[in-house]
């Protein structure tokens, strides 16, 4: 998965979370959100065995870890968690059965429907036509 075809979008619980965390930590967080659009292997990125959902997790440095759903639908990973390794683990737990339309918020799902549907528009706009439809 190349990271730079998805957008990435941040639940306000993922800030929240984020913001409590130490100074050091919040950098190392952005830093490897750097790396991770470049090239998530580079920080870790891998799949949540026993999900029911597209959960996937990264890496920030040896004790914390941060969470992300992959909606391919919408081309979009949604940031959910981040926080030490050992909040991830319970974390984990409590949300292993969690579907993949309750991981995401319903702001952010409407969010990500609109855009979703814009583009659709936008696509059907041919340039030949001078911004009218193209013909069906």
């Amino acid at each position: 998965m190349s990271a730079g075809a998805y957008r990435s979008i941040v639940t306000a619980q993922f800030r929240k979370l984020l913001n409590d965390l130490p100074t050091r930590v919040q950098q190392e967080a952005r830093e490897g959100f750097d790396r991770w659009k470049n090239d998530p292997r580079s920080v870790g990125w891998k799949a949540l065995s026993g999900m029911h959902a597209p959960v996937y997790s990264v890496e920030i440095g040896r004790r914390y870890r941060a969470m992300g759903v992959l909606d391919k639908e919408r081309q979009a990973v949604v940031w959910v968690f981040v926080g030490s390794h050992e909040t991830y683990n319970r974390f984990i737990e409590i949300h292993r059965k969690t579907t993949l339309n309750n991981w995401i918020p319903p702001k952010v799902s409407e969010r990500l429907q609109a855009r979703r549907e814009s583009k659709s528009k936008t696509a059907a706009i041919s340039p030949k036509t001078s911004g009218r439809p193209a013909p069906a």
